[in-house]
């Protein structure tokens, strides 16, 4: 069914609204602050570390080494080992890359642990469904991103339309990425909402397949005719979208 949004800025015969995963449809952050922590203070570092300070430190790195994964200088396996592992040597403590790596693991499994599903959204987005196309695209690993998503209950809702860059051969915000999913779809990028709340892999890299992106707890000084932007939650998000559709 095609659509036309008539709140914000307008969006003409559109068939399809795509979501990021992680801090779109669900907070991602929160839980990866609650793990971090976690598991910093289950660890034998937290004996002569201050948590504050770790953090500090360990925040400059997973932003340095994040910078470098995507220019495609490093593995994603890689950042999540060498952003701990810079960390701990900046205190005087050296570990290999196996003890990062079973860190990451149990850091992840902790994050698993804490994913449940928002009862409300789901509704929403089931009911959204009803009006227009709706799918998921997320950088990642197939089996971490499948495994939140299973916790988060959205795969009966999403149902064959979820896509992880690990499966399609191409991560965002390469065009390529965007293309493969309308090209499968069999849907016109022009013709695709995109809902996500990184300006680089979400708001930029959609905008430039010609998508009308949704930049979501974005910049509101950057909202224009090619973009909207709501600081509103999630789940007010995908209400509206519900009303403007049935107009």
């Amino acid at each position: 069914m095609l659509i036309t949004l008539k709140e914000g800025f307008l969006i003409k015969n559109a068939e399809l609204v795509l979501f990021d995963l992680d801090n779109t449809l669900f907070p991602f952050n929160d839980l990866w602050l609650i793990a971090n922590k976690q598991i910093f203070n289950d660890s034998g570092y937290a004996e002569d570390i201050a948590y504050d300070e770790f953090l500090k430190i360990y925040t400059y790195y997973d932003e340095k080494f994040w910078l470098k994964h995507s220019r495609g200088e490093i593995t994603l396996d890689e950042l999540r080992q060498l952003r701990l592992i810079e960390s701990l040597k900046y205190f005087k403590k050296n570990i290999t890359t196996k003890e990062a790596h079973e860190y990451f693991l149990a850091f992840f499994d902790i994050i698993i642990q804490h994913i449940k599903p928002n009862i409300t959204l789901n509704n929403h987005l089931n009911e959204l469904k009803k009006w227009v196309n709706i799918g998921i695209l997320t950088n990642g690993k197939n089996s971490e991103q499948t495994t939140k998503i299973a916790r988060l209950e959205l795969k009966k809702i999403f149902e064959n339309n979820i896509f992880i860059s690990e499966d399609i051969g191409s991560e965002k915000p390469d065009s390529p990425a965007f293309l493969k999913v309308t090209h499968m779809l069999n849907i016109k990028p022009e013709d695709t909402i995109y809902v996500g709340d990184s300006w680089e892999n979400d708001v930029s890299g959609s905008l430039n397949v010609g998508m009308k992106p949704i930049w979501f707890n974005g910049d509101k000084k950057r909202n224009g005719k090619n973009i909207e932007v709501t600081n509103s939650s999630i789940e007010k998000l995908v209400k509206s979208l519900i009303t403007r559709v049935k107009r």
